[in-house]
């Protein structure tokens, strides 16, 4: 038994050592004169096309926002309003940790085209829906389509031929398809699902004590457990299947603690997103377009931040976790600023001033 987790042990290793040698190649060294790269107008376009599919998927959820509450009045569901939110970042979630590894697979160009896409047609069955029911699943699917991906080898394109030779529809079921991690996928879904599906449901439709709510809380606990033992034994072999969530993430301190930025942002950032413009229109009395004008400090400094962190720490050399610091305590000033705000329907002048700074600290971060 000792020798099998030694074995394993050292297994997990090589593992690691071989995604540092990846990740290596990726980068590339300064001195690599053997990459060849994608010059001039063709690289301009395809930058310009990169940065319209990122400002598609960025307008989408402000006006969602500013406009939830006319929706879902119109509708005749405003008792279903959170599960909007909750469909869409469940869809956001889960459906772009999936993606993204299929990608990797399959290839990165052809994704990006398919997702643009999706993103187009379910963005238009939520403008056709007429009631809650037919708005909530495309709006999951339309969450689902963040823009992660860049075209194959983008701007390296020395590999272009086998690149081709690797996605022919020969090679595609024997040498692609057994890759695709199905059963972490899976595993990864129903967790999420229920656990979503149980904290929505629990003291609206169904008490907490409910064996509703509590079979879904066990099973979601169950998957999750099994979903990070299956990861684990697959990370050891590689060779037979890429996994969804390599567990070298959770054994470097890096990759951890990047993990738990992202979760601590994104709470905060989603949270402001869905609830300012509702608290403008709820609360204050604002129309949807006054909402969505009042929340423009916010939608400003957050991208002028993440144009600025970068830029500060390629000037002066500043190592990542000090940028990540200093957004982060930025971030908790704007939030904690928020919590003196009045309830009463009279509009702070110095709300303002706190989505900027809040902002700000979202788009260092």
């Amino acid at each position: 038994m000792a020798s099998h987790e030694d074995e394993v042990d050292k297994t997990m290793a090589n593992v690691e050592m071989q995604a540092k040698s990846e990740d290596r190649d990726l980068v590339g060294s300064p001195s690599d004169t053997s990459r060849e790269y994608i010059r001039g107008l063709r690289l301009y376009a395809i930058t310009a096309c990169l940065c319209m599919c990122l400002f598609l998927t960025n307008l989408e959820i402000p006006i969602v926002t500013t406009a939830l509450i006319n929706i879902t009045t119109d509708l005749g569901g405003f008792d279903h309003v959170n599960w909007i939110t909750s469909a869409y970042l469940l869809g956001y979630v889960v459906v772009l940790i999936i993606y993204a590894k299929m990608s990797d697979i399959f290839g990165r160009k052809s994704f990006l085209l398919l997702a643009v896409f999706i993103f187009t047609v379910f963005s238009v069955a939520c403008g056709a829906a007429q009631t809650m029911q037919q708005f909530v699943p495309p709006a999951a699917l339309t969450g689902a389509v963040l823009v992660f991906a860049l075209p194959n080898g983008f701007p390296n394109h020395a590999d272009a031929a086998l690149q081709g030779e690797r996605f022919s529809f020969r090679n595609y079921f024997n040498e692609t398809l057994h890759r695709v991690d199905f059963m972490g996928c899976f595993m990864l879904l129903i967790a999420t699902l229920f656990l979503v599906t149980a904290l929505e449901e629990a003291d609206t439709e169904f008490p907490w004590k409910s064996g509703f709510v509590i079979s879904l809380l066990a099973i979601s606990g169950v998957a999750w457990v099994l979903f990070l033992l299956w990861e684990r034994r697959i990370t050891s072999n590689p060779k037979r299947q890429e996994p969804v969530f390599p567990w070298r993430f959770l054994q470097n301190r890096v990759w951890l603690g990047m993990m738990l930025n992202c979760i601590f942002l994104g709470g905060t950032w989603f949270v402001t997103m869905f609830q300012i413009p509702q608290q403008y229109q709820i609360v204050k009395g604002l129309s949807p377009l006054q909402a969505g004008v009042r929340f423009i400090p916010f939608t400003i400094a957050a991208p002028v931040g993440s144009v600025i962190a970068p830029t500060i720490g390629t000037i002066f050399k500043t190592p990542l976790v000090y940028l990540v610091l200093v957004a982060s305590i930025i971030q908790v000033v704007g939030y904690a600023l928020f919590t003196t705000l009045p309830t009463s329907m009279h509009i702070e002048a110095a709300q303002y001033g706190y989505q900027i700074i809040s902002g700000f600290g979202c788009g260092s971060n």
